[in-house]
């Protein structure tokens, strides 16, 4: 974001900033002034001088009773609630919602217990009946604008098979770059279980090394199963380790709020990013009524236009390619990509 020259009263993500400054600067923050606050009140103070009024507070005063996050609550259209990703902040939203405009209200989702104050969700449709809960609090009825970045997709999708089945109407449902929890493992013309596409995926490495096999002399055939066998181990080391580490984590969790206090947010993020990915890896859509919107950058996906949803959506899926050169998945959400993304989403929704 370099730039020389700050006014107190510049906006952070008008000027540029992202979710990894946010953390940046959170922690130059907590070394300076010792005070912790949770990430998303920039969305409140965005400014110097805002956040100087916010130090003088204790922390305790921000801590977010509700998982929706007002990023700009203004407006007269119909909101826009944007599921978060992974890791369960939804920083990376706010230049989207600069380019949405005013008039656009715009509110992010962010995990349960992202804040080091509850215990994270271990079912998907537990989280998503529970957003749906809060969302209600701000619109009590459709139609409702749903999307998601990442696994925020796959939550969103839930949440909207969920107001579906109850009879509300989804006007939109959006992924940006959010591929399906079956992404890799679905055939072209039909639904087929995770099982069943592993099994596939070990046919074909079969085939693989059989034929690579084949092109050696005996003493390397000989020697070659062994070295592959201890490339696997070291391979399943690093698993193995993060596994211990997230029980660990997991229980220093629990302990921190057995006795009231506010789990570290370091702590937090890496416990509630693991379960948030566990959660992922054990949901199961079921095919959606609806239609959706596939945001997508074609130099990160280009095999599959759908990213894996053609066969849990029964209406139209509508892929919007952003062009550029994106280096990462989350580079559509950041200039001068999310200017582009951000112009077509507002079509859609003025439609």
């Amino acid at each position: 974001m370099n730039v020389e020259k700050i006014s107190i009263h510049d906006n952070f993500f008008e000027l540029g900033g992202n979710s990894l400054l946010v953390v940046v600067l959170f922690k130059k923050i907590k070394k300076e002034f010792r005070k912790s606050f949770s990430l998303d009140i920039l969305f409140s103070a965005p400014t110097i001088y805002q956040l100087a009024s916010v130090l003088k507070l204790t922390p305790e005063t921000f801590l977010a009773s509700s998982c929706i996050v007002p990023i700009q609550p203004h407006g007269s259209k119909t909101p826009l609630f944007c599921v978060h990703a992974g890791y369960g902040n939804i920083l990376f939203y706010g230049n989207l919602s600069l380019c949405l405009g005013q008039d656009q209200p715009f509110y992010g989702i962010q995990a349960k217990g992202i804040n080091g104050t509850e215990i994270p969700f271990t079912q998907m449709e537990q989280m998503a009946d529970y957003y749906i809960s809060e969302i209600r609090k701000i619109q009590p009825e459709g139609p409702y604008y749903l999307a998601g970045y990442c696994l925020g997709a796959s939550i969103a999708f839930e949440m909207a098979q969920q107001l579906t089945y109850e009879g509300e109407k989804v006007a939109l449902l959006a992924t940006f770059n959010g591929i399906s929890p079956m992404y890799g493992y679905i055939s072209n013309t039909n639904i087929i279980n995770r099982k069943k596409g592993i099994f596939q995926w070990l046919l074909a490495k079969a085939s693989y090394h059989l034929s690579y096999v084949s092109n050696l002399n005996l003493r390397e055939k000989i020697l070659y199963i062994p070295k592959r066998l201890r490339g696997q181990v070291l391979r399943k080391l690093p698993p193995l380790f993060l596994f211990v580490a997230f029980k660990v984590c997991g229980l220093v969790f629990k302990l921190y709020l057995l006795f009231k206090q506010n789990v570290p947010g370091t702590l937090a993020r890496i416990y509630i990013g693991y379960s948030l990915g566990i959660l992922q890896f054990n949901y199961k859509p079921k095919p959606y009524k609806g239609s959706m919107v596939v945001f997508r950058s074609p130099g990160i996906f280009n095999k599959d236009s759908y990213l894996g949803w053609k066969n849990f959506v029964d209406g139209e899926i509508k892929t919007i390619d952003i062009p550029g050169i994106h280096e990462t998945r989350r580079d559509i959400l950041n200039e001068p990509y999310v200017r582009i993304l951000a112009k077509e989403l507002e079509n859609i929704l003025n439609d």
